[in-house]
């Protein structure tokens, strides 16, 4: 058993997509989709709560910070199944000066990194 969650998500049109796809991944179902033509759509999901943790920073960067996002405890359900894994991101700095050491120690982990010798003027 686990909680389940009421999320609605009010985005602009432009993002429709981004946003289905990525609560698809966290086991999300659509429950309800309202355009009032103004630009703006509101979505409403079913969601374990499981899912929710770091979406809201997730969603405040694929919708460049325009959606608002609001939950509430519907209920319960039985358990969904795993969440989809996270794709690896790849980091890289275009910089002259080398970062320092204890940045890169801080994000090594959250992907791929490449660092290559910067060129002069």
């Amino acid at each position: 058993m686990e909680p389940l969650e009421l999320l609605v998500v009010d985005c602009p049109e432009t993002f429709i997509g981004i946003v289905i796809e990525t609560l698809g991944s966290r086991r999300g179902e659509m429950a309800k989709m309202v355009n009032h033509n103004s630009g703006r759509v509101r979505l409403e999901f079913r969601i374990p709560s499981r899912g929710l943790i770091g979406l809201r920073s997730q969603l405040m960067t694929d919708t460049r910070g325009t959606s608002l996002i609001h939950s509430l405890l519907e209920g319960w359900t039985d358990y969904a199944g795993d969440m989809a894994s996270r794709s690896p991101e790849l980091l890289f700095r275009t910089a002259r000066a080398f970062p320092p050491l204890m940045r890169i120690w801080g994000i090594q982990e959250r992907g791929e990194m490449f660092v290559a010798r910067a060129s002069p003027l």
